[in-house]
């Protein structure tokens, strides 16, 4: 699942996790009317705001946060812990090859750039990209922090944002929404200290020496945690994963596949009747939510040892192919019942602590609701148009585009990293009505359909 990007979420809260990144002072508050203003700074925003200041469009752009810096995804940072995609997909490189807040000008500024070849990483520990990240932050002085959403209207041929103590106003508005932590119905009412989500786990740092641990969720989150339980130097005293999939299923990265991450195939994917892009989505959902096969491999290496080896505790239990139907309080701990999709049959584990690595599910903010948006009756989410803008009540010479929230609209590389410039850069164009980055779409190896190499206008979402 580490393909994605979390980014702020607006009004309900923006940050999940913390890297460092250096403040910078503000630029002077903005009179007039901005061209585009961003709330949240996650990843995605991020990536907008480098491109707006390669493009020289830093004076009339500004981007909103409430947290007192960059952070990204502080919870999960495991030892060991590695994306699920090339570093080369970083914020700007692929539509701005020589930019200065590429991954490459971060390793280089750190000195560190031919170690790095030298050591041939398939892929870039998650610590560093969290550090690179926080370093293009660091640089951009559009970056405004401190300064929560408020309150959100349109009135007089421009929106306006109340964030923080400073009111703004605005041609368009970028959300760069964030994903909060989503949970089987029956583990709510026990959410705190014996029940949490992988997300907050170095954060809460919960006591696991000597007690029964159940981890819930069949990918790379969960597969991270278990893991990392196995390894602790104070070990609980049992674990059990339990996962719905019929096994711990691997991420599928080859080389087709990732043709699914690619401009040709996001814009034939927009172009597919809704309910064939549902039934793409369930058949491609390994693509995105499967376990990296170098942590399945150190997973099992692990299990053999204890289990064959030492014969010592904790031997984790591995359960998949069982589902989650209810929790309840029992003798000071949780009951948690299972059913197996194979049998049917039940059985209940008795945990001290629950994790639930179970994902995310898109978080809006209330305040977009005075604003007449358009939603999708089958997924529940904002109509999105190709160049990711939400259809709305207003004029369409004043856009709200929406990030990484367009999974059902634009496929399964939307929630990842990996085409994080590339839908910057379709945003900035379309919100400036010209190609300030060219976008023209790169020849597939494989005919998506008739008109795979058309690239297609994108001057106004409809």
């Amino acid at each position: 699942m580490w393909r994605y990007c979390i980014s702020a979420i607006a009004c309900a809260g923006h940050a999940i996790t913390e890297s460092v990144a250096p403040r910078r002072d503000r630029r002077p508050a903005v009179t007039g009317v901005l061209e585009l203003a961003g709330i949240g700074i996650g990843p995605a925003n991020l990536s907008l705001a480098a491109l707006c200041e390669e493009a020289g469009k830093a004076e009339r752009t500004r981007f909103f946060d409430r947290k007192a810096g960059f952070s990204w995804h502080r919870g999960m940072m495991l030892p060991g812990a590695r994306l699920q995609c090339s570093w080369i997909k970083d914020l700007v490189t692929p539509v701005a090859p020589t930019s200065r807040f590429g991954f490459l000008s971060y390793l280089a500024a750190r000195q560190r750039l031919f170690a790095f070849v030298n050591a041939g990483f398939e892929t870039v520990s998650r610590t560093e990209f969290a550090d690179y990240l926080g370093w293009v932050a660091g640089q951009l002085p559009t970056l405004h922090w401190d300064s929560p959403l408020r309150d959100l209207a349109f009135e007089a041929g421009a929106f306006t944002a109340q964030v923080g103590c400073e009111r703004v106003r605005t041609q368009h508005l970028v959300l760069g929404l964030g994903h909060e932590p989503a949970f089987p119905a029956c583990l709510e009412p026990h959410l705190g200290q014996g029940c949490l989500h992988a997300a907050e786990f170095l954060e809460r740092m919960p006591a696991i020496v000597g007690r029964h641990v159940v981890v819930i969720g069949g990918g790379q989150s969960g597969a991270e945690i278990v893991l990392h339980l196995l390894r602790s130097a104070k070990p609980p005293a049992s674990i059990a994963w339990v996962s719905r999939r019929s096994n711990f299923l691997p991420l599928d990265e080859t080389h087709f596949s990732n043709e699914h991450f690619t401009p040709a195939y996001v814009k034939h994917f927009f172009e597919l009747p809704a309910d064939r892009r549902v039934t793409l989505l369930q058949e491609q959902r390994m693509m995105s939510d499967g376990i990296s096969p170098s942590t399945l491999r150190e997973l099992y290496a692990e299990v053999y040892r204890l289990r064959f080896l030492e014969k010592v505790p904790p031997v984790p239990r591995l359960l998949p192919g069982h589902s989650v139907v209810g929790c309840t309080s029992w003798r000071g701990a949780l009951g948690i019942e299972l059913r197996s999709a194979d049998t049917g049959a039940g059985q209940r584990i008795v945990a001290d602590l629950v994790i639930a690595a179970t994902g995310y599910r898109v978080a809006l903010p209330p305040c977009l609701e005075a604003l007449g948006i358009a939603w999708d009756a089958v997924t529940g989410t904002p109509m999105l148009g190709r160049c990711y803008a939400i259809s709305w009540d207003g004029p369409a010479a004043n856009r709200i585009y929406l990030q990484n929230a367009g999974r059902v609209s634009h496929g399964v590389a939307d929630p990842q990293l990996a085409l994080l410039a590339w839908r910057s850069a379709t945003i900035l164009n379309d919100a400036l009505g010209r190609e300030v980055f060219p976008l023209g779409t790169e020849a597939s190896l494989i005919e998506w359909s008739r008109h795979s190499e058309h690239n297609e206008a994108c001057s106004i979402c409809e």
